[in-house]
């Protein structure tokens, strides 16, 4: 009827498959999971150059609209001087017009180095959030199955033995 020595040897086949499919299926999670931790990396670092470049083009622009009106305040300042009669003074106002120009630009300049310092810090962080997405899912470990296979195995030889 029934043949104990291959049912045992069944058994520890469907064992041996078993812990080799279990093996695949996590080696396949694991790729997975680590392909989509490093696109969603991708996408936070775009999304992060992209704000970069936004704030360094509006950086720009504050500091080309400050020299503008700087410009324009000085070109008054030295046609008043002038229809005036009052040079001395005026240069002084000039200048003075022109210094509070370099203080804002320095500030926007000092705005936007703190600004970049923090996407830095943001980019740094999505590269340890995606290493910390594939340390979530661990590699399949072939000792592991190894041993299961091997435990498979002698479980088969050692339940044959009991039906003789």
């Amino acid at each position: 009827m029934c043949n104990p020595p291959l049912l045992a040897a069944a058994s520890a086949g469907m064992s041996i498959l078993g812990a080799s499919q279990q093996h695949q299926a996590q080696k396949v999670k694991e790729q997975v999971n680590r392909r989509n931790a490093l696109a969603a990396q991708n996408d936070e670092l775009r999304q992060i150059n992209i704000q970069a470049a936004q704030e360094d083009t509006a950086a720009a622009e504050q500091k080309l609209q400050t020299d503008l009106e700087v410009m324009q305040q000085t070109s008054r300042a030295e046609v008043a001087g002038g229809e005036s009669g009052v040079s001395l003074n005026n240069n002084a106002v000039i200048q003075d017009m022109e210094r509070q120009g370099l203080v804002a630009n320095t500030g926007v300049d000092r705005n936007l180095d703190t600004t970049m310092q923090g996407l830095q810090e943001e980019r740094l962080g999505s590269k340890s959030r995606a290493q910390s997405r594939i340390n979530s899912v661990s590699k399949p470990s072939s000792t592991a199955t190894g041993l299961k296979i091997g435990q498979a195995v002698v479980g088969g030889m050692s339940d044959s033995t009991l039906f003789d």
